[in-house]
């Protein structure tokens, strides 16, 4: 578990981090994947891809009813699908061709706490600053954690 202590903060406001004051959402509320419509999520998809240029969904995306959970769970089903653990009938199937054809990876897992040290995360921030000049990090980046 990566915890913030004096000489991470301090290493953060060295390099002009700036916390935010503003409330997270819960845990439950990170986790609540509404049932909506399957056109209406292929919209959704769209709209996502039309914004950023590519379908790698951040787990954590909670715009468009939670389109990061929705992607988390649709790449674990595929997984399990791929991997022969479980059932997924035709329609399911062609489904994930239409999200294939689109571009979508079915790469979107939830990254524990404790993943990734804090070493590797504050250089993937320093990186970041380098190539952008700030440490305000959009929360529609997506890093390249390979």
């Amino acid at each position: 578990v990566i915890m913030l202590n004096d000489e991470r903060i301090v290493q953060l406001r060295n390099i002009g981090f700036e916390f935010s004051t503003t409330p997270h959402r819960t845990r439950q509320e990170r986790r609540t994947v509404p049932d909506v419509d399957w056109s209406m999520r292929i919209q959704q998809m769209e709209a996502f891809l039309s914004e950023m240029g590519h379908l790698r969904v951040d787990p954590n995306y909670y715009m468009y009813s939670n389109l990061g959970g929705w992607a988390v769970q649709m790449s674990q089903l595929h997984r399990s699908w791929q991997e022969g653990r479980e059932y997924i009938p035709p329609e399911m199937v062609e489904k994930f061709n239409q999200l294939n054809a689109m571009g979508f990876g079915f790469d979107v897992f939830l990254t524990r706490r404790g993943e990734q040290s804090w070493e590797d995360s504050f250089g993937l921030l320093l990186q970041y600053r380098q190539e952008t000049g700030s440490c305000r990090v959009s929360h529609h980046y997506k890093a390249d954690f390979q």
